[in-house]
């Protein structure tokens, strides 16, 4: 079996071989990042940074950068079919369908606790919107949302829905590297 390393700044990271439940205590902010089949597409071209990259490369690569910035601060959660849990902060490859609402209930655990921000980035429709609505309508906490794909995509209203409803805040990138300035501004840095 690989040994492998986890992203700097990663939950994996920051508790350094130590324990993993202890950093956890640690975090202000879980991200949810939409790794269904969609987010295998490429996008931007003209974008110099990233040309020819694909929607789910560029989330992770500006990911990356947060969790460096944040270290130990933020957990990072992927959904696609199944949400998946990420402590070494490397997100999986592309799968299946957006079940958005599996994935709010998978963080709704922290809903509640003060300082925990929530972030949503997806680029498309999740598989049952009002299922979806009806969970988000549940949270405490608001829930932030970046929409990352192109420019008129149907995900970018419901994203807006769900921020709308739970009182948080709709954020567009239609540009990936724009995603880590979105994501520090929802950070309250």
């Amino acid at each position: 079996m690989p040994n492998i390393v986890p992203i700097r700044g990663s939950l994996a990271d920051y508790a350094s071989g130590g324990d993993l439940v202890s950093a956890i205590l640690n975090v202000k902010a879980i991200i949810l990042l939409d790794a269904s089949w969609s987010m295998d597409t490429i996008d931007w071209e003209d974008e110099l940074e990233f040309k020819n990259m694909r929607r789910i490369d560029r989330a992770k690569a500006e990911l990356n950068k947060i969790q460096a910035l944040y270290p130990g601060q933020i957990a990072l959660v992927s959904f696609a079919s199944i949400p998946v849990f990420h402590a070494d902060g490397i997100v999986s490859e592309p799968y299946g369908n957006t079940n958005m609402k599996d994935a709010l209930r998978f963080i709704q655990v922290a809903d509640g606790i003060n300082d925990i921000t929530f972030i949503l980035i997806s680029d498309g429709e999740p598989d049952n919107e009002a299922a979806t609505l009806a969970v988000a309508y549940e949270f405490v906490n608001k829930i932030n949302t970046v929409f990352i794909g192109p420019k008129g995509g149907g995900g970018e209203y419901f994203l807006q829905r769900i921020a709308d409803a739970t009182g948080g805040t709709y954020g567009v990138n239609y540009c990936g590297n724009l995603l880590s300035g979105t994501i520090i501004k929802m950070l309250g840095a």
